[in-house]
Order: C-alpha cells, then structure tokens, then sequence
C-alpha cells in the first residue's frame, strides 16, 4: 500500500507511531487524537502515516521540531550527506527531500509507500489537478 503526498508532508511508519504512542493506545490512539486536531488531512495505509503536512514550506522547521521533541530522530548526517531517519518530509511530485532509505516515492501516483514492499492501492484524497 502508499499514500499519496500533498503540498509538503510528514510521513512516518505505522511502527514508529505504534511505539511512540504506546501508553495512549499505540496507532489507533494516535489517530483518534490527530484526527481530532487535524480532521482528514491524516491519512495511512498499514505501514506508513501522513501525520502532519502544510502547504507553507516555512512550517517545516516547526513541523520538524514538533516530532523531534516527542523523541524522534529528524534529519541525521552532516552537510551533503545528509538523511531522514524516523520520519521524512516529503514534497509533492519529488518524494523525500533528502534520501531517506525506508522510503520508495512513485512519481506516476505521486505516493510513497514503505521500501522493500510492493506498492499496491494508493491511500488520501484524490491527486489534485
């Protein structure tokens, strides 16, 4: 399965969350919870989440710093050689922003879906004109 991107995106796999959230129900727990902040702009499949997004690139340093307060690892590495490690901002037709080896991005569906599995049905809303 993948999820579609839209404008700018946090993507994050489904384990990382389940972990994350533990104490307040894991994933299902994480979802109620967003989804009461942020409605219908969280969607997933079985393996990863869009658990944040904009349309504004200067939130990202906030949207990142967010994540990283809960614990998680952003952007790893030094100068060019630089990588996402437990979650990855994604953009709309371009994938990650900087590689991020869990991540397989499809430009046809503009989706990314976990590396390593089979694409398979694109979860979000209908791709935008």
């Amino acid at each position: 399965m993948a999820v579609r991107l839209q404008f700018i995106n946090l993507i994050i796999p489904v384990a990382t969350v389940e972990k994350l959230w533990a104490a307040e129900g894991g994933f299902t727990g994480f979802l109620a919870m967003q989804r009461a902040l942020l409605g219908d702009l969280v969607w997933h499949d079985t393996r990863l989440c869009r658990a944040d997004g904009s349309m504004d690139w200067s939130e990202v340093d906030e949207m990142v710093q967010r994540w990283e307060a809960k614990g998680l690892q952003g952007l790893v590495g030094a100068g060019a050689h630089r990588w996402w490690k437990d979650f990855a901002i994604c953009a709309s037709r371009r994938g990650a922003t900087f590689p991020c080896e869990w991540l397989s991005y499809d430009t046809s569906t503009n989706a990314v879906y976990l590396a390593g599995t089979e694409m398979g049905k694109v979860e979000g809303p209908a791709p935008l004109s």
